[in-house]
């Protein structure tokens, strides 16, 4: 098989066929196996199943309900067998031929280990349809090659948020520190619908909820390749600017209305953020005058998008500074 596209599935009956048939629309569509790593449904789409007779499709089943979607993606890596895999949500689906696209696009670029594409957000509600980048830290339109998933043991922490940005930050790290270059391909292949009812829609509720991880699945990260190849300068360089972006990063979200407010969501992100934040002091030798000139305002671009997409959704304040913020909450 060249490509295994691995779908975690909950009651799926709704939307599975749409994105089973996307899948059909390739013409290499024999050279795609399906996994369908099942949450433990509470109702049968064996019937689903059986009316996709072109396409190779596997299914397996968690041990137990998790209501996430980590354990299926990485129990689907465990049995795929393609040269490629990738993760697909589903109420997701991909465009006409976008496999062959990918197949096209991999072999005329020589495509090794890892690479991106752009993706499209379609907004159910309201039917609007919006160009992400590739680069975010989502899991739409990543591919991996198996190898390269198995030799550096990529997977998920355990956590019950921010599993995406989870596997991106543990990618990101071994490409960086094993200096592994990275492609996009700017053309769009995936539709991300964007439900009312998804896991992560109640954006108000869901920011005090996920900090904590999103902190252990980022930073947490970061400094443990940090302190494993603290001897190369360049390595050490580029994850260390990685960990001040993300830092960066994790300050502005601080500043979203519901954290804002609530201080003991703000205490509650700061905990977990000190321990880490001590060892890469210690680990770089870097003190915080440093680290607040690194942040330069090509940095705050480098955020630029996000925040532009993110005040979309809910009220951010911003009314402290990062300066202020690392000495108030962090030190």
């Amino acid at each position: 098989m060249y490509f295994s596209v691995i779908i975690p599935t909950y009651n799926p009956r709704e939307y599975l066929p749409a994105l089973l048939t996307s899948l059909t629309r390739n013409e290499c569509v024999k050279e795609i196996e399906v996994i369908l790593s099942d949450d433990c449904s509470e109702e049968s789409f064996d019937d689903i199943i059986d009316s996709f007779k072109v396409l190779n499709i596997k299914t397996i089943q968690n041990d137990k309900h998790y209501g996430f979607p980590r354990n299926g993606r990485e129990n689907g890596a465990k049995v795929a067998t393609g040269k490629w895999i990738c993760f697909t949500d589903q109420d997701d689906y991909y465009v006409d031929n976008a496999f062959d696209k990918i197949k096209s696009y991999i072999e005329q670029n020589n495509i090794q280990n890892y690479f991106t594409s752009n993706f499209i957000r379609h907004v159910a509600d309201t039917d609007e349809y919006t160009l992400y980048d590739g680069f975010c830290g989502w899991t739409h339109g990543k591919f991996y090659e198996k190898s390269f998933w198995d030799k550096y043991e990529l997977g998920y922490d355990d956590l019950q948020y921010c599993e995406d940005v989870n596997l991106s930050t543990k990618t990101g790290c071994v490409l960086t520190s094993n200096y592994l270059e990275v492609k996009k391909m700017e053309e769009p292949v995936y539709i991300w619908n964007r439900r009312a009812d998804s896991l992560s829609s109640d954006i108000n509720s869901y920011f005090p909820k996920s900090m904590p991880d999103y902190v252990k699945g980022t930073i947490g990260v970061i400094i443990d390749y940090i302190e494993d190849h603290i001897y190369n300068k360049d390595v050490c360089d580029a994850l260390t600017l990685k960990f001040i972006q993300t830092i960066y990063h994790i300050y502005f979200y601080c500043q979203n209305q519901n954290i804002f407010n609530d201080k003991k969501a703000i205490l509650a992100t700061a905990v977990e953020i000190q321990p880490i934040y001590d060892r890469f002091k210690k680990a770089t030798d870097i003190d915080t005058n440093k680290i607040l000139e690194r942040t330069t305002t090509d940095l705050m671009g480098f955020y630029a998008q996000t925040r532009a997409e993110d005040y979309n959704q809910v009220t951010f304040f911003e009314e402290i500074t990062f300066r202020d913020w690392l000495h108030t909450y962090i030190e």
